[in-house]
């Protein structure tokens, strides 16, 4: 179910740009899964190279699907479920192990 509070904002993104890449699907199911992962648990849980996962990254904190946190140098991403697609990406993936 749909927060009222969720920032009601939609975040201007092609659907198809979003959904064209299996990483980017895969990083945004972890995080959901997970909550928060820094990138060498992104490389390990998705399978793939760091240079990859950091493009991928790129992308979804460009649309502000995702957020950056800093522990010094370690690097940590989340899902922003505060905006509206972000938890109805949450919400989806939480119907799939």
């Amino acid at each position: 179910m749909i927060d009222a509070n969720l920032n009601p904002r939609w975040i201007d993104i092609d659907l198809e740009d979003l959904l064209s890449s299996k990483l980017r699907i895969k990083i945004l199911k972890k995080l959901a899964r997970y909550g928060e992962l820094n990138i060498s648990a992104l490389v390990k849980e998705t399978a793939s190279n760091h240079g990859e996962i950091i493009k991928s990254i790129a992308f979804l904190k460009e649309n502000e699907l995702i957020e950056e946190k800093f522990f010094g140098r370690i690097r940590i991403f989340r899902l922003r479920k505060e905006t509206l697609l972000g938890k109805i990406i949450s919400d989806f993936f939480s119907y799939f192990p």
